[in-house]
């Protein structure tokens, strides 16, 4: 729903037109991307405030922890984090 109301405040804004929203929809909907609950905050909690992190990325490093995979980031605070989290990290 998000990328929906991106696009749309985009085309409101007159920045691309109807047929881009459309045609950016339809390429999102043909991704092979799988999506995860985000109903549990908790874990998020715990690591932003063990590691002073925003939520976003809190975020981020719950769902590499959670899924077991290597983190890929530039911010040194993260790439700090997932360290300690004893994941392995990229683009650093």
């Amino acid at each position: 729903m998000r990328c929906v109301n991106i696009l749309l405040t985009a085309e409101r804004r007159k920045r691309i037109s109807n047929e881009d929203v459309l045609a950016c929809l339809m390429r999102l909907t043909s991704l092979p991307l799988r999506t995860v609950s985000s109903e549990d905050h908790l874990p998020i909690l715990r690591l932003a405030g063990k590691y002073q992190l925003s939520a976003y990325d809190a975020a981020y490093l719950a769902l590499a922890v959670a899924e077991n995979v290597s983190l890929a980031t530039l911010d040194a605070g993260l790439e700090r984090a997932a360290s300690a989290e004893s994941l392995t990290f990229g683009l650093g």
